[in-house]
C-alpha cells in the first residue's frame, strides 16, 4: 500500500528489520529534541504523520505527540546534520524540514526519505541533497541526514499504518516472526547437529540454507545474515558477529 497523507505511521529502520523512528525522551518534544531508534511500542513518540505544508509540492513528517502537532523531522544544520525535531510553524524552517518520499517498493511501503532544500521562491538548495539515515540497528541508535549510499540498509525505511488500537507494543510481547524482523523468515533444511555427526553442541547451517563454506555469499544469504543479526541485536542486545 502506497504512502497516504495525513495518516499515522510507524516508521521502521533498515527496511523493516530494525527498530523504529522515535522521538527521544519521555513523550515530550521541543526544538532540537533528538530523534533515535527504539523497539516498537504503542506510544506517540513513534507515531508519525506525513502532510503537506504551506502549499508547496513537498511534505513534512510530524510527530503525533500531544502538543507537538507543528513539530517535524528536521536537520540540525549542514555542519551538524543530526536529525532533530523543530517547530515548523511558519515558513522560516521549511528548508530544514521539507522532504520527499522516494519510493523503493510501494507494495511493501519501502521508501528513502530525502531533504529537498526547498526555498520559499521555489528553488532547491542542492546542499540539502541528504537522506534520512539510521546510524545503527539497536535501541537508541542515532539518526542523521547523509549523502545516499544505495548499498546501505540504513537509508531504507518501511511505513506501517497505525491501526485503531495503536498497533503492537505497549508491553505486549511480539509474536514469532513479528515486531523485531517485521515478517517471518524461515530458514529450511537445517539438520540437527547431533544427527549431522557433530557432538560439540554447535549449530551448523545446511549448505542449502544460505551458508556455504562458512560464508553467507550464496543463495541470498547476505539478506538472511542481516535479518539474524538484527534479531539478536534487538532481542538480546548483542552483536552475533562479535568475537565476544
Amino acid at each position: 500500500m502506497a504512502l497516504q497523507l495525513d495518516k499515522q505511521y510507524y516508521i521502521a529502520a533498515h527496511g523493516g528489520y530494525g527498530p523504529y523512528l522515535n522521538v527521544y525522551g519521555n513523550e515530550t518534544v521541543g526544538n532540537t529534541t533528538n530523534v533515535c531508534l527504539y523497539a516498537k511500542q504503542n506510544v506517540n513518540a513513534q507515531k508519525w504523520i506525513v502532510r503537506r505544508y504551506n502549499d508547496n509540492p513537498y511534505v513534512k513528517v510530524f510527530t503525533a505527540l500531544s502538543g507537538g502537532s507543528t513539530f517535524a523531522l528536521n536537520i540540525n544544520s549542514l555542519t551538524n546534520p543530526n536529525c532533530t525535531m523543530y517547530n515548523s510553524a511558519g515558513s522560516a524552517n521549511d528548508k530544514d524540514s521539507l522532504v520527499d518520499f522516494l519510493t523503493v517498493n510501494a507494495a511493501q511501503n519501502l521508501y528513502r526519505i530525502k531533504l529537498t532544500g526547498y526555498t520559499p521562491d521555489g528553488k532547491l538548495d542542492t546542499r540539502y541533497d541528504l537522506y534520512l539515515f539510521a546510524e545503527g540497528s539497536s535501541n537508541l541508535s542515532n539518526v542523521k541526514w547523509a549523502p545516499l549510499n544505495t548499498a546501505a540498509q540504513g537509508f531504507l525505511w518501511q511505513l506501517e499504518e497505525v491501526t485503531a488500537g495503536g498497533g503492537t507494543g505497549g508491553g505486549t510481547p511480539d509474536q514469532p516472526g513479528q515486531g523485531v524482523l517485521g515478517s517471518l523468515t524461515t530458514v529450511s533444511n537445517m539438520p540437527n547437529a547431533t544427527n549431522a555427526g557433530y557432538v560439540n553442541g554447535n549449530e551448523y547451517f545446511h549448505p542449502d540454507a544460505m551458508m556455504q563454506n562458512n560464508t553467507w555469499a550464496a543463495n541470498g544469504g547476505a539478506t538472511i545474515e542481516a535479518q539474524i543479526t538484527a534479531f539478536y541485536k534487538a532481542v538480546y542486545g548483542v552483536d552475533p558477529t562479535s568475537p565476544n
